[in-house]
Formats: C-alpha cells, sequence, structure tokens
C-alpha cells in the first residue's frame, strides 16, 4: 500500500510541480522587418465671411478687409466701384509617415502610468483550499511513515 501511495504521489505530485514552469522558445534567427506607410493628407483651412460697410458723405469710400480691397467713387454724377480680392490658398497637403516594426524576438513595452495589480474577491476560499489541501496531504505522508 505504501509503495502504491508513494507511486501515485509521483505520478500526481511531480507533473503539477513540473507543469508550473514558463517555457520561453528563443529562435535561432532574428528577424525585423519595418513596413514604411506613408499617407497623404489634405486640410482644409475654413475662414470666416467679413462684411463691412461705410456711409459717407464724401464723393470717395475705401474699405480694406484681410482679403479684400474696395473702392468706391462718384465723379460727375457717375458711381464708379472697383473691388479686389486678394490671392490666397485654402488647403495644405501634408504627408503622414508611420513605421510599422515587426521582430521575430517579441519584446515587452513599456506602458506609461502606474501598475495596479487588483486581488479578486474570491481569492480567499482558493488559498484556504489550497492550505487545506497540503494540511491533508502532509497528513496522509506522516499516517504512511508510522
Amino acid at each position: 500500500m505504501r509503495r502504491v501511495m508513494l507511486l501515485l504521489l509521483a505520478v500526481v505530485v511531480v507533473p503539477v510541480l513540473l507543469s508550473c514552469t514558463r517555457t520561453v522558445y528563443v529562435p535561432t534567427q532574428s528577424h525585423r522587418s519595418e513596413m514604411i506607410v506613408t499617407r497623404d493628407t489634405v486640410i482644409e483651412v475654413v475662414t470666416e465671411g467679413e462684411l463691412q460697410r461705410n456711409k459717407t458723405a464724401d464723393t470717395v469710400s475705401v474699405l480694406c478687409a484681410e482679403r479684400a480691397y474696395s473702392v468706391a467713387s462718384v465723379a460727375q454724377g457717375v458711381l464708379s466701384h472697383s473691388l479686389s480680392v486678394l490671392p490666397r490658398r485654402d488647403s495644405i497637403r501634408l504627408q503622414w509617415r508611420e513605421v510599422h516594426t515587426i521582430d521575430s524576438v517579441p519584446y515587452l513595452v513599456p506602458m506609461p502610468g502606474e501598475r495596479v495589480e487588483v486581488v479578486p474577491a474570491w481569492m480567499w476560499w482558493a488559498v484556504v483550499a489550497m492550505l487545506l489541501g497540503n494540511l491533508v496531504l502532509i497528513y496522509v505522508l506522516a499516517r504512511l511513515r508510522k
């Protein structure tokens, strides 16, 4: 009976202890590939409209705004009015460059911020169950030894 218990213990406990190790596979060749993606982007500049008015008793009126220049005049009973719009480009073309790197050996990327570990609420009974299991195992081994 004692040999059966020791054999059972060896068959159950040894694989359980060996299964808790972390296995890390190291590749024989390292490979790094970079993929560069260039994206064209057009940004549109929207400006609000502008209105200016002028009333005068004089025969000439001049209005000047950010993008336009206007002159109105009365000569010999005839109204002359000229409007000049200043040149302006409203869109901007940008190139956005993204670099994607893929390594054959993965590495950890540290994340900014503080790491907070949260212990689940059900964890207390799992710890109690493990302790009771260990106590029962010790009791059985001590009983077999006698």
